[in-house]
């Protein structure tokens, strides 16, 4: 596959938006939260507490005040996962940084529990899949 040379200089310029985009999704797995606004509003929350983007931290009262009146049924479910999210992200390691593809076999309690996205209140059930058997599922 040929990566175009815009490509390569936008991501360049902006790595951690690049390493973001890439991970996305490995967020929503490590965190559990599911796809839905509530679940894409806790992975949101998170990433804002852990200080990668100046500008989705300006976004954090819009989807605190807004998404809920935009959305409802899934009001209840925004709030809970904004605050969940923001938690985690406060005591967690810098996930971004964490080298996933030297850790793909893994189990993921184990992932979890070495960046610190447990809270001391919370038990996550040990799963046995591996970042990979996941991901794949993901697909």
């Amino acid at each position: 596959m040929a990566i175009s040379d815009d490509l390569q200089a936008e991501a360049a310029r902006h790595p951690f938006a690049l390493r973001y985009t890439l991970t996305h999704d490995l967020f929503h797995v490590l965190l559990g939260f599911d796809t839905s606004y509530g679940g894409e509003a806790g992975v949101a929350a998170f990433t804002i507490a852990q200080g990668y983007s100046g500008i989705l931290s300006a976004m954090r009262p819009v989807m605190t005040w807004l998404y809920p009146l935009i959305f409802p049924a899934q009001a209840q479910q925004i709030r809970a996962n904004m605050g969940l999210g923001a938690a985690i992200g406060q005591q967690a390691a810098c996930v971004l940084a964490y080298p996933f593809e030297q850790n793909w076999a893994r189990p993921i309690a184990e992932v979890r529990a070495e960046l610190g996205l447990v809270l001391a209140n919370e038990r996550l059930e040990p799963e046995a899949m591996d970042l990979v058997a996941l991901t794949a599922s993901c697909s």
